[in-house]
């Protein structure tokens, strides 16, 4: 169930994150809400840090380091995704993210000599084929915008890899609370960095904070524990299980999930499904699903 609880989190935030972007940032920098996110994360390492009653800071400067890279790479990897959120539609963005799997494949026979069969290699080209069908049908009218947010989800996705493949060798060595711990309190030193050396990203933030501000930290508090159930699930479930099993009933279960909820979201709340309901997109997206969700069993 691991898996399947994050896939939900992860797809339900997803959404949230689109609802931000398209009314809430609007032509802001994407990265313009990172300080409310940092003290909310300050916040969940503070209650990390009681309930743990201090123990989580029995780690070497080594494992610091490692979890650090690990959540560097992960809020680095944000900037693209919230760009590709702003140029597509959150199944879109879902569907085009299926390509994590293949890095990972792609980087195991590079780095770690191991080799690809037949099998995985028709998954490869089920899931770049579901990747082109998906902007080649979006007519030529959307294609360079659907190719920029392509581009956008396939570097997420690279920095996403690299940032699970960091985690787990570290984490299987430490208790699962620590290494979550230190993965939140990195994420909030790479998320000051960057807030510290983005001029611009600062002036945004005045912008944003300027009206609404309850309405918008409300949000986000949502989102943020939402994401952070999502992340916690995966993390122990990556530690605790098979790597293959949990990429492959998360990512099959994030698919379905992020489609029926854009058809449910979209019909019910239009404001925050945002999704394009056309009999064309709607077909298109059905096919890539299955077409994605079949050559993820395959897969794994």
């Amino acid at each position: 169930m691991l898996p399947v609880i994050a896939a939900f989190c992860y797809a339900i935030s997803a959404f949230i994150d689109n609802y931000l972007i398209d009314t809430q940032v609007k032509k802001l920098h994407v990265k313009c809400m990172t300080p409310i996110y940092i003290v909310l994360e300050l916040l969940a390492c503070a209650v990390i840090l009681l309930v743990s009653r201090g123990s989580v800071l029995a780690v070497t400067a080594s494992d610091v380091l490692i979890f650090f890279g690990a959540a560097a790479l992960n809020s680095v990897a944000s900037v693209p995704y919230y760009m590709a959120l702003k140029k597509s539609e959150t199944t879109e963005v879902s569907l085009l993210s299926q390509t994590a799997p293949i890095m990972s494949l792609v980087l195991a026979w590079a780095l770690l000599g191991e080799t690809i069969g037949a099998s995985q290699l028709v998954a490869f080209f089920l899931i770049i084929g579901s990747a082109v069908f998906l902007i080649l049908r979006s007519g030529s009218k959307h294609m360079r915008i659907k190719l920029v947010a392509g581009g956008y989800i396939l570097l997420t996705c690279a920095l996403w890899v690299f940032s699970d493949i960091v985690f787990v060798l570290q984490a299987r060595e430490s208790a699962f609370m620590t290494s979550f711990f230190w993965l939140l309190l990195g994420g909030v030193a790479a998320n000051m960095v960057q807030m510290a050396v983005m001029k611009n990203w600062r002036q945004d933030f005045k912008k944003f904070f300027a009206r609404n501000r309850t309405r918008k930290v409300a949000i986000i508090t949502v989102n943020e524990v939402i994401w952070g159930i999502a992340e916690a699930s995966w993390r122990f479930g990556v530690v605790m299980l098979p790597v293959a099993i949990v990429s492959v009933v998360g990512n099959v279960s994030q698919l379905i999930i992020t489609f029926v909820l854009g058809l449910i979201l979209s019909s019910v709340f239009p404001r925050f499904g945002r999704e394009k309901l056309t009999k064309k997109v709607v077909v298109n997206h059905a096919l890539a699903t299955v077409a994605i969700g079949v050559a993820l069993v395959i897969l794994g």
